[in-house]
């Protein structure tokens, strides 16, 4: 009787392996399937993805001093700008893009590279002379998201959809 009891325990936990093996290897092949979708390739270990962001700079003429944009408020064109990639994982940290406000005081700027989790954007304003800031010029750093749960091609939930530099002449 004890045998009997045995080999039916037995047929019992082999079976219950079997349905955890496969429910494993189904949540495993999926991971891989969607790891594989990237055109990213690994670098030093880590997985990067396609991070695409933009975002907008407008520098405007802050006539009364306090900083806030206001719908006249007149944009300040040749103004530089520079967006700073930090790519932990490079070792040249991101190559930076260096922007000038046109006309209207406007500037957009992106990005296509790789990425990888600890990445970050900083944006730093020169200040042009005969000019005082009303706002920072400096903003950032805006942390990568977590790539787990973000889609590539989005604007980093972190990043401003527009950043507002205000300049007070004299």
């Amino acid at each position: 009787m004890a045998s009997n009891e045995l080999a039916q325990w037995l047929r019992q936990n082999i079976r219950l392996t079997a349905v955890i093996t496969v429910a494993f290897l189904a949540v495993l092949l999926g991971m891989i399937a969607i790891l594989g979708q990237s055109s990213a390739k690994p670098f030093n270990g880590f997985t990067s993805v396609k991070c695409d962001f933009s975002g907008n700079v407008i520098v405007f003429l802050d006539a009364n001093g306090g900083g806030v944009h206001q719908p006249d408020s007149v944009g300040v064109p040749g103004v530089s700008l520079t967006i700073k990639h930090t790519v932990p994982l490079y070792l040249d940290n991101g190559t930076p893009q260096t922007r000038v406000s046109d006309s209207s005081g406007h500037v957009s700027f992106y990005s296509d590279r790789n990425c990888s989790l600890g990445d970050s954007i900083t944006v730093n304003i020169a200040l042009p002379n005969g000019y005082t800031a009303t706002t920072p010029l400096t903003f950032g750093p805006y942390d990568v998201p977590n790539l787990a749960t973000d889609q590539p091609g989005t604007l980093w939930p972190s990043i401003p959809q527009v950043i507002y530099v205000g300049l007070r002449q004299g």
